[in-house]
């Protein structure tokens, strides 16, 4: 029987090509490659090139002004939102784990689940730092936001001690994490998917309506609550003028 391989992303799979890629390396190694995607589970057989097409640039535009225009919560509202992190992150990851031989993490928010399913299955865990999330969470200076920042970080402490073995992007990261939590982090880089050419979105000129005469910079990635996305683009804009 096939040794069973379970990876955890908190993000949709098509938002998240490198944990997609590994999903599908992983089968074509032989083994059963399964990924837990938010709160789906799906086979690396199941993922075709569908799953690595982000949405057209127009769909996503809005995230900027949503980002922009939060606001400070009541102590009620970080109660409740603590509450749904808890019921979707921890609880709602461990009871849509199954068994399985190893298990790879992708984003330090579900340590807790992915820890705990593995000490049921009797597996190791993986932990593979696509960014330093621990600098990307501190961001917000307020009290409470600094206080969330020590959590998120003692909690990445925490789960890097626990892990098996921990892998990330580059060296620059492999330098962060060694300073901060003293783990010595395997260095897997990210590369191009051919596979994902065929067939992608729209053109960013043919959705926008340029002509190949404008000056174009195309920042890749997703927009997240804790990159400030908008800034970069202004900056980008006026050191063009």
């Amino acid at each position: 029987m096939k040794k069973k391989v379970v990876s955890i992303t908190p993000l949709p799979i098509h938002r998240d090509s490198r944990t997609r890629k590994q999903v599908i390396s992983i089968e074509q190694a032989g083994y059963d490659s399964w990924v837990l995607a938010g709160d789906e589970l799906i086979a690396a057989s199941a993922l075709d090139d569908q799953s690595n097409k982000g949405k057209p640039a127009s769909q996503t535009n809005g995230n900027l002004e949503k980002h922009k225009n939060r606001k400070t919560f009541l102590p009620l509202d970080v109660v409740l939102r603590g509450m749904r992190f808890l019921k979707r992150w921890v609880w709602g990851t461990y009871a849509s784990l199954p068994n399985a031989d190893l298990y790879i993490l992708h984003a330090n928010v579900q340590f807790l689940p992915v820890w705990m399913r593995a000490k049921v299955a009797g597996a190791p865990f993986i932990y593979d730092a696509h960014d330093f999330y621990s600098e990307l969470q501190n961001e917000d200076n307020s009290s409470l936001g600094r206080k969330v920042a020590r959590i998120m970080f003692e909690l990445e402490k925490w789960g890097v001690g626990k892990a098996t073995q921990v892998w990330t992007v580059s060296n620059g990261l492999a330098r962060l994490l060694k300073k901060s939590f003293g783990v010595d982090a395997l260095v897997l880089r990210n590369c191009h998917d051919l596979r994902s050419d065929a067939g992608s979105v729209p053109a960013i000129r043919d959705e926008f309506g340029l002509g190949e005469d404008v000056f174009l910079v195309a920042l890749i990635g997703n927009c997240k609550n804790d990159q400030d996305v908008k800034s970069f683009v202004s900056a980008l804009k006026e050191s063009g003028e």
